[in-house]
């Protein structure tokens, strides 16, 4: 009775074998390609990658580690500089070496990771779309730069099968990827804090403190704030309490100091949404928390910056109080619109397929008095159909909607982990939130934005399958 099991294990080593050639192949190719385009000096970075690469495939450790290790480096992919900087290089070649080695062995052993409706839609966008994407820029006469930056930004969706696998399986992967999402939000908030800092000890005149921005990682900031929220509704430690009191308050101190107002209105609407489909005594906890997380705001501002925060409090009043007004008298926002109107006025003309990654769009900008040919589209939605067409613009849709409705089934699922019902909580707020945000600033052709979305899209649909698993368990063992 051995001998059979011998021979299949050893079958199954080979396949896994073949996997890992395939994989490390493909990592190859890919750093070859990217230091070959880049005309990096940061080459040295790319053997340090590859041997921690190596020394976690030979050691084998657990999917979760793996995912764990690849979003703890992906921080290094937040608000990147022009060009490939070596933390970008050594992320970089992580995710994709991760990326080639899951789905190679997701593949040889034959693991099923498309289940739902969302996830047909992402592996349409992802194996169809997303290559289909590439020729149409080649047609439609792509800009090499842009071409390469639009193919970039695409790369973390690929995370979206090993993070929804990863909150399926496993009680601990929802845990897992929430708190990557979280440590994402933590270190813009202390690169963001670190600059102000700067600022404060540079600055000539006073209206450099009051009229600074810090926008980087708005993303993962608001993520980080409706999951640590979500978190506090189903705590019943006092140390888990007090962490994630201090996190709320950290990353509400974070999103202020963004000033930017499009985020400032869609943390309020996640925080609403939070509030609406937490259960009953949850909500009066949420309320309180977000009371205490102002009051860490107010203590920390105190501490830090007693001096300028009269400044920063002016100039974040003066900030808000722009917001009724920003859509007509803000010439950024404006220009945004008419950037829209242009690339609608192609769209027209290529409703079905698109224009593919890296074709430009022509307009006239009114900060600079001049006309630009741009790729990059602030509306999300109407870059995703310039690019993609109708077809790419709703199967993305598909997985983010699917997300946010399934994720609020699974927050009402007893059966499920009290953990990983506070995560798809989370999870589901933070995409109603973004959903807003994307009209105004596009979370789809930023690299580590798109990183953030594709996160939170596989943690909530993750756990909604798990939940789904975990009802027919249980109806299966009563029947």
């Amino acid at each position: 009775m051995e001998a059979p099991s011998l021979a299949s294990s050893f079958r199954l080593q080979m396949r896994l074998a073949v996997a890992a050639a395939v994989g490390a192949g493909a990592l190859v190719l890919l750093v070859t390609g990217l230091i070959v385009a880049s005309g990096s000096q940061v080459v040295w970075a790319v053997p340090i990658a590859l041997t921690t690469g190596l020394a976690l495939a030979l050691g084998r450790p657990s999917p979760l580690v793996q995912l764990a290790t690849v979003l703890g480096s992906a921080a290094l992919l937040v608000g990147g500089e022009e060009g490939l900087g070596v933390g970008e290089v050594l992320a970089g070649v992580l995710l994709v070496g991760y990326l080639a080695t899951w789905y190679a062995t997701a593949l040889a052993t034959g693991r099923r990771f498309v289940s739902s409706l969302p996830d047909r839609a992402a592996a349409v966008w992802l194996f169809g779309i997303a290559p289909l994407g590439a020729v149409l820029g080649v047609v439609f006469g792509m800009n090499a730069y842009d071409f390469r930056a639009d193919l970039l930004a695409t790369l973390p969706f690929a995370l979206y099968f090993p993070v929804k696998d990863a909150a399926t399986r496993s009680p601990r992967g929802a845990v897992t990827v929430a708190v990557g999402l979280a440590w994402l939000g933590a270190y813009s908030a202390i690169s963001n804090g670190l600059a102000l800092r700067a600022v404060v000890n540079s600055a000539d005149a006073a209206w450099q403190i009051a009229d600074a921005r810090f926008i980087m990682g708005e993303t993962s900031i608001t993520s980080g704030l409706l999951l640590s929220l979500a978190a506090l509704t189903v705590s019943r430690r006092w140390t888990t309490r007090g962490i994630c009191i201090v996190a709320t308050g950290a990353f509400l101190a974070a999103l202020i100091l963004t000033r930017s107002r499009g985020f400032w209105v869609s943390g309020a609407l996640g925080l609403g949404f939070l509030w609406l489909v937490a259960p009953g005594r949850a909500r009066v906890q949420i309320a309180v928390y977000v009371a205490l997380g102002l009051a860490f705001v107010a203590a920390l501002a105190v501490a830090l910056f007693p001096e300028e925060l009269a400044l920063l409090a002016d100039g974040t009043i003066r900030r808000f109080a722009t917001l009724s007004t920003a859509t007509m008298r803000d010439i950024s926002l404006v220009n945004r619109f008419a950037e829209t109107s242009a690339a609608w006025e192609r769209i027209r003309v290529n409703p079905i397929l698109g224009y593919g990654w890296g074709v430009q769009v022509t307009r006239y900008d009114m900060v600079s008095y001049s006309t630009l040919h741009w790729a990059f589209l602030h509306n999300g939605y109407v870059a995703l159909w310039f690019k993609t067409g109708i077809f790419g613009l709703l199967a993305m849709l598909t997985v983010w909607v699917g997300g946010i409705l399934r994720g609020v089934v699974a927050t009402q699922n007893p059966r499920l982990e009290a953990a990983s019902r506070a995560c798809a909580l989370g999870g589901t707020a933070t995409l109603v939130a973004l959903s807003l945000a994307s009209v105004t600033s596009n979370p789809f052709s930023i690299l580590d934005q798109m990183l953030v979305v594709t996160l939170l899209m596989g943690l909530t649909n993750g756990v909604a399958d798990r939940a789904a698993f975990l009802t027919a368990r249980a109806e299966r063992g009563g029947s």
